[in-house]
């Protein structure tokens, strides 16, 4: 037996319309392709990321964008993945409300499969811990701010705080020798980290983060060796057959990461994999050479001072139309035209001309002062415990 320890983590779960009976009954051999399985058993320890509560009532909560809800039946696939350990804490396990939450932390329990990162807060917060080969491993689950998020009275996804979130890791580091933050958070789509995703990132690792990998983005991006700290902005789906048609070409490709642990060395590397017939095989040698020249060339990119900022300043007054439409009242119906007609090209353009000079101001105070983004937010927030807004 190596002493070497191997750690696989994988990106985003959801079983869909096109696979979900081979979840039920188990059929895991049609969705996942064998020499990926192998891959998977070899490790010593493996973690996804389960991006979809599993209940039986549809129950979903009021919130813009989709409500994920598959079966507890599904747990018959998920389990013949051989899997370690869910991080729950991502912008969909709260999609069919508390109880969906409740009844996903049931199934994987009952069936022996630990969990990270979702809960009531104080169980959110709390890091998963695991020792193998003597090595001590501390996992921590968080996700940026929507519609799943944790508070002090209502059960959800650990939201990522700023004044708070440092503070733990260190707390965490203190316990174990490897401290993997699993950050769910990033532009979906977009290939580099936002100049706030870095910093955060950056926080984490001079926290005392080993490891820091940003799911959530649905694409692989870029990564970056700060500090004595590895992050990866992005590492695609694991098994996700499910996209928005403008965005298609970013759900074909994902990666996992293989960590290994030897004599106070941590090394990873990644293993690519490609979307096929509604489940997941591993790329063949073409495919892997061309991800991986992809994602170094992406990577090289961000070393370079600015390229971060100027390249998210490109990238925001490309996509800003479609937020703006997004805010009118017929937001929803205009997106969901364009990305079926247009690919969602229609409103990529500068529509500020459009708004006003003293709208755009007002719009740009209400986003970035703290206190005036705080104040729309509470007044817009669904009355989480009542599941409608503006319950009275």
């Amino acid at each position: 037996m190596s002493d070497t320890l191997h750690i696989i983590i994988g990106g985003d779960i959801v079983p869909t319309k096109s696979n979900i009976l081979y979840f039920e009954n188990g059929d895991m051999e049609k969705v996942v392709s064998r020499d990926l399985r192998d891959i998977l058993l070899q490790a010593d320890f493996r973690i996804f990321n389960l991006e979809t509560p599993l209940c039986n009532k549809e129950q979903p909560i009021e919130k813009e964008g989709p409500c994920f809800r598959a079966g507890t039946e599904a747990i018959n696939g998920l389990k013949k993945l051989n899997p370690d350990l869910f991080t729950l804490a991502n912008n969909h396990i709260l999609d069919q409300g508390v109880q969906g939450l409740l009844d996903t932390i049931a199934v994987l329990d009952t069936n022996n499969i630990a969990h990270v990162g979702a809960g009531a807060m104080e169980e959110a917060q709390r890091a998963y811990y695991v020792t193998i080969k003597g090595v001590v491993i501390g996992i921590y689950g968080c996700v940026e701010h929507e519609f799943t998020v944790a508070t002090t009275t209502t059960p959800g996804a650990n939201p990522f705080e700023a004044l708070d979130t440092p503070d733990m890791l260190r707390e965490i580091k203190k316990k174990c020798d490897i401290l993997i933050v699993l950050y769910h958070g990033g532009k979906e789509y977009y290939e580099y980290p936002s100049p706030e995703l870095q910093k955060r990132c950056r926080k984490m690792v001079d926290c005392g983060a080993d490891i820091v990998i940003c799911q959530h983005s649905h694409c692989v991006g870029s990564y970056e060796y700060y500090n004595n700290g590895k992050i990866l902005y992005g590492q695609g789906n694991f098994l996700f057959d499910h996209y928005v048609k403008a965005f298609e070409e970013y759900f074909q490709t994902g990666i996992l990461v293989d960590i290994a642990f030897k004599q106070g060395i941590i090394q990873w590397k990644f293993i690519p994999v490609k979307r096929a017939d509604g489940g997941v095989r591993l790329a063949d040698e073409k495919e892997t050479q061309s991800i991986l020249a992809q994602l170094d060339n992406r990577s090289q990119k961000i070393m370079d001072v600015g390229f971060v900022e100027r390249s998210y300043h490109e990238y925001a007054h490309k996509v800003a139309g479609r937020y703006i439409i997004r805010l009118s009242r017929f937001g929803y119906i205009l997106s969901s035209i364009d990305n079926r007609l247009f690919g969602g090209k229609l409103f990529n353009r500068d529509i500020r001309k459009y708004l006003g000079r003293h709208h755009r101001l007002a719009l740009l105070n209400c986003l970035q002062c703290e206190v005036h983004n705080e104040i729309l937010r509470e007044y817009l927030r669904p009355d989480m415990h009542g599941g409608k807004m503006w319950r009275k």
